[in-house]
């Protein structure tokens, strides 16, 4: 593809608990999908950021925009939204460890968007069916009442 054709933007929020690995998710996504080139990687390396939870702290404060390439769209991560963005992925980050803190989509029309739970952390758990399944049963009843 040719950097002249326009690729749709589409828009992605990462919610979940404090210390879930939100900001770690997005950066791994943003380094793994395109979303980081060498020259960028270079600046970041330079300014002390050493791993993935660092990467959208340092788009922010440098006023780059967080995205990465999908195999048909732009991906741009959105930090806060409106009442009524309906953003196209919901990502809900779910820490295995910790008993997930019922969290609110802040009014985000969660029914137009594709969502995937992520169950986190679960090597700290021994990978263990029963923190994976009540994890997943935990983000089903939260998700319940808003989507």
């Amino acid at each position: 593809m040719s950097g002249e054709e326009h690729r749709p933007t589409k828009t992605m929020i990462v919610v979940g608990s404090r210390g879930a690995g939100k900001a770690t998710l997005k950066g791994n996504l943003m380094y793994k999908c395109g979303g980081v080139d060498i020259i960028l990687l270079e600046k970041m390396e330079k300014a002390g950021v050493h791993n993935y939870g660092q990467v959208i702290e340092y788009c922010k404060e440098h006023g780059i925009k967080p995205s990465f390439e999908a195999t048909d769209a732009t991906v741009l991560f959105i930090e806060e939204v409106m009442k009524t963005d309906r953003p196209d992925y919901l990502i809900y980050m779910i820490d295995a460890v910790e008993q997930p803190a019922p969290i609110q989509l802040l009014g985000i029309d969660a029914k137009a968007a594709r969502i995937i739970v992520v169950v986190n952390k679960m090597d700290a758990c021994g990978w263990s069916e029963e923190s994976y399944v009540r994890a997943l049963q935990t983000a089903m009843s939260q998700m319940d009442g808003e989507v």
